[in-house]
């Protein structure tokens, strides 16, 4: 069932079909309905997306951000509430995940590659 489940995303992410900003955000509701599964969630993504083409870098890069955030929250954050909004302003990208969890202390946490990832796929 996993494995389907990877082929189908690998699919997804190499199909220049795919490669617009409302085909995007289709998937990161599905993938938050999945993920967030036991946890209440607000997702708002009411922006007018016009068909527009995105890059698959630019795709990949922000699913995989996505992704590992709402990881982060079921893993580590016990929170209940999570709300995930979404923006484009001046052709600029905007995306807000924000939980009612415990937090942490960025300055105390492992040397793990979570925060590292997440900087270095933001900053391309």
């Amino acid at each position: 069932m996993q494995t389907a489940h990877n082929i189908r995303e690998i699919v997804w992410f190499i199909n220049p079909d795919y490669d617009t900003l409302e085909e995007m955000i289709h998937r990161m509701k599905g993938v938050a309905a999945t993920m967030l599964g036991g946890i209440d969630y607000q997702f708002d993504a009411s922006i007018p997306t016009d068909q527009i083409r995105i890059s698959l870098e630019f795709r990949r890069n922000m699913f995989l951000v996505f992704k590992e955030a709402l990881h982060n929250v079921v893993k580590h954050a016990k929170a209940s509430r999570v709300e995930i909004e979404i923006r484009r302003v001046r052709n600029q990208f905007s995306l807000r995940i924000q939980d009612n969890g415990i937090g942490f202390n960025e300055a105390r946490t492992n040397a793990g590659n979570g925060l590292k990832n997440l900087r270095l796929r933001l900053s391309q």
